[in-house]
């Protein structure tokens, strides 16, 4: 769920693609990664448990994989 979220930051409107991408900024990307996350709960498309789950988890490109 988080990965998809941080995916929508590259998307337009956003445009964070070359940040994600060079992993810029994680607290940045985490902050707006968690925004996206808030809004998709509040009009019930992500249940509220799997969203502040996946706020909880680090930044896609932080993680050792």
């Amino acid at each position: 769920m988080s990965e998809l979220a941080e995916f929508t930051l590259a998307m337009p409107p956003h445009g964070y693609w070359n940040q994600l991408r060079a992993c810029q900024n994680p607290i940045l990307i985490k902050q707006n990664r968690d925004v996206v996350l808030d809004n998709l709960r509040r009009v019930s498309l992500v249940p509220e448990d799997l969203a502040h789950a996946a706020q909880k988890t680090p930044v896609f490109c932080t993680r050792d994989n």
